[in-house]
């Protein structure tokens, strides 16, 4: 090992501890980001219903998207993601989806890095409850417009 003992030695030493402490962290780190990571499709749909001004983002290709998708989510697929983080709203939380998971699995960690200004960021683990949500969705609107 090495001396620490004397002036220069502790001056190397702190740095090398706080060289080592920015090398490691996380380049989200000193965000306000809420980090829900992976969420049960149940889970994820109450989750869903409870939380207004929800963006909702499909990251499967837009075909997919035009199949069958959430009452008033956004399509960015995974192919184009990096370059069209812009278009996801920094001031609204957002619940990423795909068809099965494994998509948005590897969509989360590039929107948590490249937005790290999104205050909740979460995504579906599994087969998205599109038939539940888009039922509740709709029949909330109805309701919301004989108001």
């Amino acid at each position: 090992m090495f001396k620490l003992s004397g002036t220069r030695n502790v001056f190397w030493a702190f740095f090398l501890v706080v060289a080592m402490a920015f090398a490691f962290a996380p380049a989200h780190a000193g965000s306000t980001q809420k980090e829900l990571g992976g969420m049960a499709p149940v889970d994820a749909l109450e989750y869903m219903k409870k939380t207004p001004n929800l963006f909702i983002l499909d990251v499967r290709p837009e075909e997919r998207h035009k199949e069958i998708s959430f009452v008033g989510s956004t399509n960015i697929p995974l192919a184009v993601l990096q370059e069209r983080l812009g278009e996801i709203p920094k001031d609204r939380p957002v619940m990423i989806h795909c068809r099965l998971g494994v998509t948005s699995l590897k969509a989360y960690p590039i929107v948590m890095e490249g937005r790290p200004d999104i205050p909740v960021l979460a995504f579906i683990e599994g087969e998205p409850p599109f038939e539940a949500y888009n039922t509740w969705k709709t029949e909330k609107m109805k309701k919301s417009q004989k108001k």
